[in-house]
């Protein structure tokens, strides 16, 4: 995960951007590659929600821009509020309750 803040949008993205390309380089000098499927980019924009018009990228492909991901087990989204976990909490525990009734209807 790479956390980067700056005074605008645009500086914050032109930051990002050089930063992917040190991790770029460093990831071509050690023969390694960044996986695309696992690599994405979520906005959170506390201030200043201008819009964006470019992506930063890595080796030539744009990175997916998304408004959630799962990080350590937490779903976050781009407002840091705990909806989108809670919702899959829930989900999680409907679906082992609902399985553990049928279970139980089996014995009977």
């Amino acid at each position: 995960m790479i956390t980067i803040q700056g005074p605008s949008l645009s500086a914050t993205l032109t930051t990002l951007q050089s930063t992917l390309q040190t991790i770029e380089d460093w990831c071509k000098e050690h023969r390694l590659e960044i996986s695309k499927d696992k690599s994405a980019l979520m906005l959170v924009l506390t201030r200043n929600r201008e819009e964006y018009k470019r992506h930063p990228t890595i080796v030539a492909w744009g990175i997916n821009v998304v408004s959630k991901m799962r990080y350590l087990g937490i779903i976050l989204d781009c407002k840091l509020d705990w909806y989108s976990h809670k919702q899959y909490l829930e989900n999680k525990l409907l679906r082992r309750y609902v399985k553990t009734q049928l279970s139980l209807y089996q014995f009977y």
